[in-house]
């Protein structure tokens, strides 16, 4: 029998599907006594919370993120929240992006031609440091500004961990990068140039800087992830890693079992509008609801052999994922979550993890792991260990 211990120790931390599995099968919601939360874990009710607004709402996220950048739009709900998505969300549709495609390109070429092939961290020399770099110059801002966003992001990241310090630290840096973007932004009125900045000035999104940190934060965070835990996994199945080197049109199936198997963000949270009695018990109006994706993902009654990671499974939906969370071809990973709150940025994270995979084979062509692979992890700051050392074969 799990019990609320069981799901914050370093056993959990290492394999968390053990006591997921146990609880979709005997406890589909499970109050978690340490947390004071309430967790969802199987498949079809992670989307019933994320699609029904109506009963779980997104403020609770004014205790995180809001406390470290002000009120963004992930703590919106009802119509508040429709007005504001329909206004940011054209700039991140995945029919405009091609226009990025080769500032993306170049901006991973300038990251690969560092690296030596004879031996180098993915993690610390490529994820940690390139979707930030992308995001900066999707944005239009200058290449000497690529440390100090760096240092900021960081900063922020470790804000939201509830620890007053880190809280405050995140705090300064939020409003170092507001002091810093303004009067960019201000420029940009007056010269307009083809950049997602500028494009979100004239799209008279509010509270500009708060939404940039938002979008260095939960973007750059979960896209450093999924590139990670997409190479791992290919390194931990060498002949899925043959079939995506000898065929690039694989990649995109890496991309979708990765967020499957091993999504970069394994919890999500909702607070309860009302009182709410399911599979037999009672979740009381304004507890916090958190969903365990990590769990949905690997559903037995959803997937097949949910614990292995397979590209060539036939019971996962492939390509562009939609808010809906329903497709002819297939499940939907909920890596991106469903529902009116889906993931805005959802086409760019594919864009630039399936770029990166790509790129990063045709530069090496085979790529090997130096040393013991890490173990992925749930619950800290890092989905994985913080280094994943290859070498490349030229």
């Amino acid at each position: 029998m799990v019990s609320s211990s069981d799901l914050h120790d370093e056993k959990f931390s290492l394999d968390p599907f053990t006591p997921w599995a146990e609880l979709r099968r005997t406890k589909p919601v499970f109050f978690d006594t340490v947390d004071n939360v309430w967790l969802i874990s199987r498949h079809s009710d992670v989307i019933s919370v994320f699609t029904d607004s109506k009963r779980f709402s997104n403020r609770l996220y004014r205790k995180t993120l809001g406390a470290v950048f002000g009120p963004t739009l992930l703590q919106l709900d009802g119509k508040p929240h429709i007005d504001h998505r329909k206004i940011i969300a054209p700039v991140f549709a995945h029919t405009r992006l091609d226009r990025y495609r080769s500032l993306l390109e170049s901006t991973i070429d300038s990251v690969l031609d560092e690296l030596d092939p004879s031996g180098f961290d993915l993690v610390q020399e490529v994820t940690n440091v390139l979707p930030g770099k992308i995001i900066i110059r999707m944005m239009g801002l200058p290449p000497e500004d690529d440390m100090k966003f760096q240092e900021w992001y960081e900063s922020m990241m470790l804000g939201l961990w509830n620890n007053p310090a880190l809280r405050e630290k995140g705090h300064r840096a939020h409003r170092a990068l507001h002091t810093h973007i303004d009067p960019i932004i201000e420029q940009r009125k007056i010269k307009p140039s083809d950049d997602i900045l500028t494009r979100l000035i004239q799209a008279n999104v509010t509270d500009l800087p708060s939404f940039i940190s938002l979008l260095l934060t939960a973007g750059g965070d979960t896209t450093d992830k999924a590139i990670g835990n997409l190479w791992l996994n290919l390194l931990e199945n060498p002949d899925q890693m043959s079939a995506v080197t000898n065929d690039s049109s694989l990649i995109d199936r890496a991309f979708d079992e990765t967020m499957r198997h091993s999504p970069s963000l394994v919890y999500q949270g909702r607070e309860a509008l009302e009182d709410i009695e399911w599979h037999g018990v009672l979740i009381p109006q304004q507890a916090e609801v958190r969903l365990a994706l990590g769990s949905a993902n690997r559903d037995e009654n959803v997937f097949a052999s949910p614990n292995k990671f397979n590209i060539f499974r036939e019971d996962l939906h492939c390509g562009l994922e939609h808010r809906s969370a329903s497709y002819e071809d297939g499940a939907g990973h909920l890596g991106f979550g469903a529902g009116p709150h889906f993931c805005l940025g959802y086409a760019l994270a594919r864009l630039e993890t399936t770029t990166t995979t790509k790129m990063l084979i045709d530069r090496f062509k085979y790529l090997e792991p130096i040393g013991p692979l890490p173990q992925l992890r749930v619950n800290g700051p890092s989905r994985f260990t913080d280094s994943l050392n290859v070498r490349g074969s030229l």
